[in-house]
């Protein structure tokens, strides 16, 4: 099950990529790190919810970035010549849109979570 579809990723992103091949493994990817979490917290994700779709839009966000500056289609800067230069602060990004992402998977688990179970042992 995924918490988005390659549609809103690209969307998200504004990426051209093949959603078979490039879009669907990063959604996949972004999707097992939520499931982790959330069975940390012994519960698991509905599909459709809008806190684990913002989750992995936003996870597989941050691999599509780190994706880009690997294969170099989106360097972190760029300089012609001397006479212009860009640059942009990818890690900076990178963390702003994580934290959202821990946001939702963490309001996610304050709603639909049951807390901690204890057990207690009666002898007798």
């Amino acid at each position: 099950m995924a918490y988005c579809t390659t549609d809103e990723l690209a969307e998200f992103t504004g990426s051209a990529l093949d959603a078979d091949t490039v879009l669907s493994p990063l959604i996949a990817k972004a999707d097992r790190q939520i499931d982790a979490r959330l069975e940390k917290a012994g519960i698991s994700g509905t599909e459709g919810d809008n806190y684990l779709k913002n989750a992995s839009l936003n996870l597989s966000a941050i691999q599509l970035i780190t994706r880009q500056q690997l294969d170099g289609s989106r360097p972190g800067s760029l300089s012609l010549g001397g006479a212009l230069s860009f640059s942009n602060n990818l890690g900076e990004l990178a963390k702003r849109i994580k934290d959202e992402a821990d946001e939702a998977i963490n309001a996610y688990i304050a709603t639909y979570g049951n807390g901690p179970t204890y057990i207690i042992k009666v002898n007798g």
